[in-house]
């Protein structure tokens, strides 16, 4: 893994004065909350001993990819608003790419795979996700401006392929490196956007036979990354001026592709409990409340006839527990018609120089399958919005 440390280590982008010495640039390096537990974390990854390394069961897993982004940044691409700071959300999407030749499209996914080389186990990964982008600036003066997803070309979140460890059958470990990426070719802007490299801690189980990999991959992680002007000097791209820095907190479930030609019985779901997660985030530069970022769970029950059925026609006995401290909009677990469950948040935000609770609302639907209530979910067109939610 010592190989593997010192090629990613030079994937990080990171600014040191022409001017600093050895002790300037290293005091520099060690500010950097994600590269120094990126290097101590790999560090501890090639320690590992052979007999820690198990094997997929099968040679090779491909996996659907769900994908939330959330990212701080700063951004010098406007010069009305030189400096402005931005939250953004990054959520994962369908791509379609069509060309003289046909039509194809690309869909968010991981692939395990496991061999022996010369006596050697070895697990690869390499993931490929494309993504939209939403983002709202604020200014000094407290101005918030939406650059909504319709103003950023769909981008990738894409790994190369390389070498990981599965440690007791339930951790997958590696260091990832994200390939760089272009948007805006043949365009007045065209932007470069650089990843640094990430350690990679993720939760799997056990395969249930001897013939599938994992039915399931969870990870949380975080990764720095650059936009640059980039211009076009005869077919080599040129760097330019710096148009943002962006620090992303990724949440990754990976779930296991059922084999080619298999078919969905939704009957198989009947008589069974569930666990429905949603996470949703809303940006709106004419509201009070700019930012609003939600969670919502919720355990139903799927009972009787699944055809024509609808989410809101699931049953669930969940019951809120009150949040333990802190300031927030709602200072109870709000549930609506016994569907959504959503907890205050227990920390307040920034958006002022005063200290200020973020926005919150319930996510809940009415009996007639629309969103309705002073409270709606999702929220209004008039603002710029994303959301996702899970099923396991």
């Amino acid at each position: 893994m010592w190989p593997t440390l010192s090629d990613q280590i030079h994937d990080f982008e990171i600014d040191i004065p022409d001017n600093a010495g050895l002790t300037e640039a290293l005091a520099l390096l060690r500010s950097r909350a994600d590269f120094t537990r990126y290097a101590q974390a790999m560090a501890g990854y090639a320690l590992l001993e052979n007999t820690s390394s198990g094997q997929l069961q099968a040679s090779s897993a491909d996996y659907n990819a769900v994908f939330l982004g959330i990212e701080l940044g700063q951004s010098f691409a406007e010069p009305s608003i030189q400096g402005a700071g931005f939250w953004g959300i990054r959520t994962a999407q369908e791509e379609r790419l069509q060309d003289d030749t046909g039509l194809a499209y690309v869909y968010p996914a991981l692939t395990l795979a496991s061999f022996d080389a010369f006596g050697i186990q070895v697990t690869s990964l390499a993931s490929d996700i494309p993504y939209d982008r939403e983002v709202i600036l604020q200014t000094a003066g407290n101005d918030f401006f939406v650059r909504g997803s319709d103003q950023w070309q769909r981008n990738t979140h894409a790994t190369a392929p390389g070498a990981a460890t599965l440690a007791e059958g339930t951790r997958l470990l590696a260091g990832r490196s994200l390939y760089q990426s272009v948007t805006g070719r043949g365009s007045s802007r065209i932007i470069g956007w650089t990843r640094n490299p990430y350690y990679l801690d993720a939760y799997t189980r056990s395969p249930i036979n001897t013939t599938a990999g994992p039915d399931r991959v969870l990870a949380g992680y975080f990764s720095a990354g650059k936009a640059l002007e980039l211009s076009a000097q005869g077919d080599q791209l040129k760097r330019g001026t710096l148009l943002e820095n962006h620090y992303v907190s990724a949440l990754e479930l990976d779930l296991s592709r059922p084999p080619t030609g298999a078919t969905f019985d939704p009957e198989v779901l009947h008589g069974k409990d569930y666990n429905v997660l949603l996470l949703s985030g809303r940006f709106d530069q004419t509201q009070s409340t700019p930012i609003t970022l939600a969670a919502g769970h919720r355990h139903p029950t799927v009972a009787g006839q699944l055809q024509n059925r609808h989410p809101e026609q699931w049953q669930s006995g969940h019951r809120p527990a009150e949040p333990r401290s802190g300031p927030a909009i709602r200072q109870r677990g709000t549930t609506r018609h016994r569907h959504w469950c959503q907890h205050a948040r227990r920390h307040p935000a920034r958006l002022q120089p005063r200290r200020q609770p973020p926005g919150r609302r319930p996510a809940y639907r009415s009996q007639n399958s629309r969103y309705s209530g002073p409270d709606q979910w999702p929220f209004p067109a008039s603002g710029s919005h994303s959301g996702h939610g899970g099923r396991g």
